[in-house]
Formats: structure tokens, C-alpha cells, sequence
């Protein structure tokens, strides 16, 4: 065999397998899509998800903490998200936003800096909200808000 028919050989080899790489994927990407229209309800409708408009976020900016471990003392910066049952009024909200700060400070505050700065977000997410859901309910408040979104976490 020549060299030019190797050479041609190859280029043929890889085009066949970069195609069917994309047939491949095409293929993959068709069944996810697939398997989320059976989780919309099984018909693709897409009025049983939840509409955008009906998100509403509540947002606490500016929760320092400041832990230390032995000499060492590490500073964090929080910034949170309520994610509330409905639109509510703003006001409602800057009610319990002292609650909110000092739930979030008491809760953190029992860490040890290097345990919080290797904690994943969702486990700050998740601790934080059953802190918040705990202080509500001793106080015999309902909760106003159906999650907690860390939207920003900085560590100095």
C-alpha cells in the first residue's frame, strides 16, 4: 500500500467514527428529552410544571461571619435568597429578616471555619434551612418561604 491510500484510509476511519459519535449523541440527547417529557406528566404538557412568573425570591444581602480556628480567623460573606410560597409583600419579609440574620449566624457560628469552608453549598443550603424551619416553628410562626438559596458565599 502506498503511503497516500494509508493516509486516505485513516481520514475515512476517523470520519466514520467522529459520525458516529454524532449519531451516537444525537441519539442520547433524544432519549433524555424523552424521559423529561415523561416526568412533565407523560403528554409534554408543560402547564403542569411551574410557571416562572410564579417564582418569587426575597433577598438578604451582607451576613458577615467571622470564625476563627486556633490564631487563624476566616471572614465570610453570605448573601441569601428566600424562595416564598407567593408573591408577598416586601414589607412582610423585612419583618423577619432579623430573624433571618440571626438564625443564619447562630447556625454557622458552630462551625469551625475549615468545616464550613469545605462544607458543599447544598449542605449550607440544607442547614441553614432547617434552622430557619426550627427558629419559625419555637416561635410559633409559619414559615414564609419554601426554600433557601445561597446566591453568594465569599471566604477570606
Amino acid at each position: 500500500m502506498t503511503m497516500s491510500r494509508v493516509i486516505l484510509l485513516v481520514l475515512g476511519l476517523n470520519t466514520l467514527i467522529v459520525m458516529g459519535n454524532c449519531v451516537f449523541s444525537f441519539l442520547q440527547w433524544r432519549a433524555g428529552s424523552s424521559s423529561a417529557v415523561h416526568t412533565m406528566g407523560g403528554n409534554g404538557n408543560r402547564a403542569t410544571m411551574s410557571q416562572i412568573e410564579d417564582l418569587a425570591f426575597y433577598p438578604i444581602e451582607k451576613i458577615v461571619l467571622n470564625l476563627t480556628e486556633g490564631n487563624e480567623k476566616a471572614y465570610f460573606l453570605l448573601d441569601l435568597s428566600l424562595h416564598t410560597k407567593e408573591k408577598a409583600q416586601p414589607a412582610n419579609f423585612k419583618q423577619i429578616e432579623p430573624l433571618v440574620r440571626n438564625s443564619v449566624v447562630t447556625s454557622l457560628s458552630e462551625l469551625k471555619a475549615s468545616d464550613l469552608k469545605a462544607m458543599p453549598i447544598r449542605d449550607v443550603q440544607a442547614r441553614l434551612e432547617a434552622a430557619l424551619v426550627a427558629d419559625f416553628s419555637s416561635r410559633k410562626l409559619e414559615v414564609p418561604f419554601l426554600h433557601i438559596l445561597v446566591s453568594k458565599l465569599l471566604v477570606q
